[in-house]
């Protein structure tokens, strides 16, 4: 499905270009192109006067006051942004969340005429509204002990009437047909951003279990995969194999309708044959961004890509921007999916990056930020390593002639401390499940 768009008047909303959603990136560059490809992706307008955008994710629809959007992972963040002459309701779909996954109102922002035209000369102060609620009840002197949008009522932090207003938490409900989906109606109001998260709730989980599936070749195989997937009592998967047949539109195509026939959570990294298609744009405007980091129960992960075996300078300099984000989460065992493994842990093998320099840099980069586990799926074996704190593992459930690992792997993280590997007092265990 393309994204359609449907403008009823002139947007206000100043162009931008040569941004990637981490960094600026250097204009005219195939990376900078594929970094702005995925920015574009993730932000939509609506109605002309309302901008939505996803983090992570890419819009599937948007048209009139309707849109729907792919999440890239468990949780999302929801920007909604009104200019001068926002007005009327917006109706949102995200999917491919959570299914416990609740809807709060983080901050919101005013922009000004340098960033939306028609906008005041001067930006408002941020609306702290999460943090803000935390401090209800707070004692007080004046408002100037209370955090912004709370005034000091009897001695005590109160919400104020644009608290109430901008603040409020829309309604919102979880999808009949599809529990990773929310709904939610926005009433975007006039030169105003809302920053809305998609997410259990902090201190949901205890425990979190997830799959990772490498390469299957076929979708065929990819849905016996999930058939068993889905008898296991699992929070998200992730597949970073080659999981389609061909570099056609239908290829990529057939692996949604298969990931959606499940009320599963999907992270999804791509491989050779998906970027081939329509030289990668299509992939990424079907399931979203390669690059982005997230965070659930105990644990935190990052997504990066590595379809053509190389990163580039800048493809270092983004997952170095990915691992900072996710190091800001927690203090959890920290998890990194990519497709191919920057060295490979069979050596005689040889099927990491193309270069082993380049790919002993990103090994280091993935060091310094303490990333204790990395899952890649390009390989078409079962194979583990450390290399200094981070461990490599390569997982396959393809059926080969050659060698057939045909499995997929099963993680849990216990806040207990319960594992076979215990990082920061949380508890790790990693299982090989054959199929």
């Amino acid at each position: 499905m393309m994204v359609i768009t449907h403008v009823n008047r002139p947007s206000h909303f100043l162009p931008q270009f040569c941004a990637s959603i981490l960094m600026l990136a250097a204009c005219g560059s195939p990376s900078s192109e594929s970094t702005l490809l995925q920015r574009q992706t993730s932000r939509t307008e609506i109605d002309g006067d309302t901008r939505l955008t996803v983090f992570s994710g890419t819009w599937r629809l948007s048209r009139d006051n309707r849109a729907i959007a792919r999440s890239s992972a468990p949780s999302a963040t929801l920007r909604v942004t009104g200019g001068p002459d926002a007005t009327g309701t917006a109706d949102i779909q995200v999917f491919n969340v959570h299914p416990e996954s609740q809807l709060q109102v983080i901050s919101a922002q005013f922009p000004n005429s340098g960033e939306i035209s028609g906008c005041p000369t001067e930006s408002a102060p941020l609306l702290p509204c999460r943090e803000s609620q935390e401090s209800i009840g707070d004692p007080c002197v004046d408002a100037s002990d209370c955090p912004n949008g709370l005034d000091c009522v009897n001695q005590a932090c109160a919400t104020s009437a644009e608290y109430e207003q901008i603040c409020a938490v829309p309604q919102w409900s979880i999808d009949p047909l599809d529990s990773t989906a929310i709904n939610l109606e926005v009433t975007p109001m006039p030169c105003t951003t809302v920053d809305y998260s998609l997410t259990p709730p902090a201190g949901s989980f205890d425990v979190i279990t997830f799959a990772v599936v490498g390469s299957t070749e076929s979708v065929e195989k990819l849905s016996t995969v999930f058939d068993d997937i889905a008898t296991q009592d699992v929070d998200f998967v992730t597949i970073l194999g080659e999981n389609v047949e061909t570099t056609e539109t239908v290829s990529v195509d057939a692996l949604d309708r298969v990931i959606r026939n499940y009320d599963l959570p999907v992270v999804f990294v791509a491989g050779e044959r998906s970027v081939a298609v329509e030289d990668g744009a299509y992939v990424v405007r079907r399931l979203g961004p390669h690059e982005y980091s997230f965070s659930l129960g105990p644990a935190r992960f990052a997504s990066f890509f590595s379809a053509t075996r190389d990163l580039g300078q800048n493809g270092l300099t983004r997952l170095e921007n990915v691992l900072r984000q996710a190091s800001r989460a927690n203090q959890g065992p920290f998890f990194a999916f990519t497709h191919t493994a920057p060295l490979d842990p069979n050596g005689v093998r040889d099927f990491g990056f193309r270069n082993r320099i380049e790919g002993a840099q990103t090994m280091s980069l993935l060091n310094q930020f303490d990333v204790n586990y990395l899952f890649a799926g390009r390989i078409n074996g079962s194979d583990q390593e450390m290399f200094g704190p981070t461990e490599v593992m390569i997982t396959s459930a393809a059926d080969s002639s050659l060698r057939s690992a045909n499995e997929y792997l099963l993680v849990r993280v216990d806040s207990s401390g319960q594992g076979d590997r215990v990082i920061n007092g949380v508890g790790v265990s990693v299982t090989k499940r054959s199929l």
